[in-house]
């Protein structure tokens, strides 16, 4: 609660109401008037502010307000809350081999990946790196998409031609290190990591 007075006839107090971490229902104001010969203490809620990803990407929200009794207006007072900010990715992936009987080389196989923004925070430059996917060897965009909202998500593939040194006796394997990386408004950058193995 923020109090303010500074000699006014009015003051004005703001309260955030706090829901679940950062997420803002509303403010209450009660104000104070000396003015009359009987003090007057009125609680209100005068708005609802949700909290938006605007202002979680932010860090924080400012509220300023005033109030007014007749010919009486208090002085401005504000308060700022802390957004609750969590910055997280997720990376999926599946494999559909393609495989000869016994496999060769030239064989093939599907990968498909999707990755998700599992924070709270908007996350931009978002990539997605396989070294053994040419698509995606040096950090490619999966999707067509680089910005992800809260909760948003995207899917993609690439195909894999089975190498010979991926066979030994007649059996394959193929091992992928695949990684998805997005940056926050602020903070380091967050990724995801996954060991893809295809055997038969």
């Amino acid at each position: 609660m923020l109090r303010e007075q500074s000699g006014a006839e009015m003051i004005l107090f703001v309260t955030p109401i706090i829901k679940s971490g950062s997420e803002i229902i509303a403010f209450a104001l009660e104000t104070v008037n000396f003015a009359s010969p009987i003090i007057n203490s009125v609680l209100e809620i005068i708005f609802s502010e949700p909290d938006t990803i605007t202002d979680i990407d932010a860090g924080s929200l400012t509220n300023i307000a005033t109030a007014s009794f007749g010919a009486v207006t208090s002085n401005s007072a504000s308060v700022t809350v802390t957004a609750n900010r969590t910055m997280s990715i997720d990376l999926m992936a599946t494999a559909t081999p393609n495989f000869s009987s016994p496999p060769v080389a030239g064989d093939t196989i599907n990968y498909n990946f999707k990755i998700t923004n599992t924070g709270t925070v908007t996350l931009s430059g978002v990539v997605l790196t396989d070294a053994s996917l040419s698509a995606f060897a040096t950090g490619g965009i999966c999707g067509g998409v680089t910005t992800f909202n809260p909760g948003a998500s995207i899917s993609c593939s690439a195909i894999y031609t089975v190498m010979p040194q991926d066979i030994s006796a007649g059996h394959v394997s193929v091992t992928h290190v695949a990684q998805a990386c997005g940056n926050p408004s602020s903070g380091p950058t967050v990724c995801d990591t996954l060991n893809v193995r295809v055997e038969q």
